[in-house]
């Protein structure tokens, strides 16, 4: 089963994302775009790889930040690109 695309790059799905000002935007839009890239034929990484991209990046904000929530945020968002990534896989 998949999930229609989301027209928002927000870190979630519709409802369940992240809002427009959140530091980890960056980090979304950069994952989001290693999905779109699998969908248009380019496999170079697997999902795997992309959510540890996306964790990385978002434990770099959180590190140059110096914010440990940030650090616990980026793990919860790890965890749930793992768990439900592959709706849209």
């Amino acid at each position: 089963m998949t999930l229609p695309n989301d027209p928002e790059e927000q870190c979630g799905y519709g409802a369940f994302s992240l809002p427009k000002d959140h530091p980890f935007l960056v980090s979304c839009k950069m994952h989001d775009r290693l999905f779109e890239s699998r969908d248009s034929g380019f496999k170079t990484l697997t999902r795997k790889q992309a959510d540890k991209a996306l964790l990385d990046s978002m434990l770099k904000i959180a590190r140059e930040r110096k914010s440990f929530s940030l650090r616990l945020q980026a793990y919860a968002y790890y965890a749930l690109a793992r768990a439900f990534g592959g709706l849209f896989w």
